[in-house]
């Protein structure tokens, strides 16, 4: 009888495996059919149901105070230091292996207080990732988008904007986002590159893909006025050296102008072969004032300006990467993360890098130097007030023209129990290897938010957020770790892909 029972319970667990198997079929069935019925839809046709379904909600201004972002890639991250300081973040996209989300969503982190706040304002755009965004300085300070892409569910389909957005950062936040209805701007792309200098918003490069042919990338720049609310092109003379067209280069401004380097690009080499190229060229947008003298070989007046590209040389730069992130704040820059590609016949391997890089312009050369932070990360919450007054010390590591190093400071012991993550541990000495992470400098501290890395067939996204304060380089802090939904994984791994094919033999 024991035998008995014994071989029914292992008849009875082999039923139910099998009938789990088949629920598990069917599922991967019904979901193949959502895509492929997701797919029969155009991606205007998706645009205008977002659309339609924005314009039927009576949308009101509010800000509600939340947990942080759920995971996202390729958003935006600007500072706007009045306020106490925040960081505004705008926008991304999540693939999770099974579909791909884009969001629209504005987000504001209180650096005074610790806090992520999501603000619901009348009139947001459509959901994009790989746009751009600018803030302009001041009380009444704005921030500019520009851009970007959205992609269908099932990632077959994108969909390149040309758009030009403006949200007031003041006492006028509470109107909404406002259409910037302005022409002679850049046209449709992603991967581009914005900043901020003298008064005018620059755009350089981008791409536009409709996965039907050859991408095509750029290699122009966009002029926005933000006192006259006008677009100006820069059109160079055929005997001008400018840098090759390129999406995803490391763009910031300082006094001296406008700085590219790097970047990715892919070209047809014939019928269906391409090539990729990581750019490691370094160039110059030089800028002075037309009184200063005649206009050189090469060069182009406009607004009052002399523009000419320069080929810049460099010192100590890390290996090429893509996937690079770059921040700056007067004439000092900071790049973080990356990745080196090592590309085969028939796979990528690619080595993601956690080095943080002050880059600095001096006797036309520009030059990297290493940054590390000479104690391990800690958590907000965690410091016994040591750190806290050290951190409100005099900085040595870097020139004082950053501004204060006290922003910081403030600590909330709520993040405790927020900040546990499989991509932290309590010895490392900067957060974990990344690409394509966000980054920006408020009130003399850097922020690093997010970004991707790639564990075996998996593509994950993070939603961690550091600061260091880039004066003396004591330690990161780590203001919370990566939301629980960072390492869900719904695609198929490279070993139940192989599997099924067995299967199918």
């Amino acid at each position: 009888m024991p035998r008995e029972n014994a071989a029914q319970r292992r008849a009875r667990r082999a039923a139910t495996a099998e009938k789990k198997k088949r629920k598990a079929k069917k599922e991967k069935e019904k979901q193949k059919q959502s895509e492929a019925s997701e797919d029969k839809k155009s991606i205007e046709d998706i645009l205008a149901e977002i659309e339609a379904e924005s314009q039927a909600k009576a949308i009101t201004y509010s800000e509600t105070l939340c947990l942080e972002p759920s995971p996202r890639s390729y958003c935006s991250l600007c500072a706007f230091e009045e306020r106490g300081g925040e960081l505004l973040l705008f926008g991304g996209e999540r693939n999770d292996g099974r579909k791909t989300i884009t969001y629209n969503e504005l987000y504001s982190f209180s650096i005074s207080k610790n806090h992520w706040r999501r603000i619901t304002v009348p009139n947001p755009p459509h959901p994009r990732s790989g746009h751009q965004a600018v803030v302009t300085p001041g009380s009444e300070g704005s921030m500019f988008i520009f851009g970007g892409e959205f992609t269908s569910p099932s990632g077959n389909e994108f969909y390149h904007f040309k758009d030009f957005w403006r949200i007031s950062l003041g006492s006028d936040r509470k109107l909404g986002w406002e259409k910037i209805e302005a022409k002679g701007g850049p046209s449709a792309r992603s991967g581009h590159r914005m900043t901020f200098f003298k008064g005018k918003i620059l755009s350089f490069g981008g791409f536009q893909d409709n996965n039907k042919s050859t991408p095509k990338y750029f290699n122009d720049i966009h002029i926005f006025d933000t006192s006259e609310y006008k677009w100006t092109k820069l059109s160079f003379p055929a005997i001008a050296e400018i840098p090759d067209p390129r999406s995803a280069a490391q763009v910031f401004a300082t006094s001296d102008g406008l700085f590219v380097h790097g970047g990715y690009s892919i070209s047809r080499v014939k019928g269906e072969v391409f090539k990729s190229t990581v750019h490691e060229d370094s160039w110059l947008l030089q800028v002075h004032d037309a009184k200063d003298g005649p206009k050189p070989p090469g060069a182009v007046e406009e607004l009052g300006l002399i523009w000419k590209w320069a080929k810049v040389r460099s010192s100590d730069k890390p290996p090429p990467a893509t996937g690079v992130t770059v921040t700056s704040v007067k004439d000092l820059a900071f790049s973080f993360g990356g990745v080196i590609d090592d590309e085969e016949e028939d796979a990528i391997h690619g080595e993601f890098q956690e080095t943080l890089h002050l880059l600095k312009f001096d006797n036309k050369f520009l030059s990297w130097k290493l940054l590390e932070a000479k104690h391990p990360v800690k958590m907000k919450g965690s410091s016994d007030g040591k750190e806290e007054k050290e951190g409100k010390s005099k900085g040595q590591g870097l020139p004082d023209a950053i501004g204060s190093d006290s922003a910081g400071a403030a600590e909330d012991s709520s993040t405790k129990s927020k900040v546990e993550s499989g991509f932290y541990k309590s010895t490392q000495m900067a957060p974990s290897p990344r690409m394509n992470t966000h980054m920006t400098l408020c009130n003399g501290m850097l922020y690093l938010y997010g970004g991707t890395v790639e564990l075996g067939s998996r593509q994950l996204t993070l939603s961690d957020l550091y600061s260091v304060d880039v004066n003396k380089m004591q330690h990161w802090w780590l203001h919370h770790g990566n939301d629980k939904r960072t390492e869900e994984w719904l695609g198929e791994s490279s070993s139940e892909s192989s599997s099924e094919d067995e299967e199918g033999d």
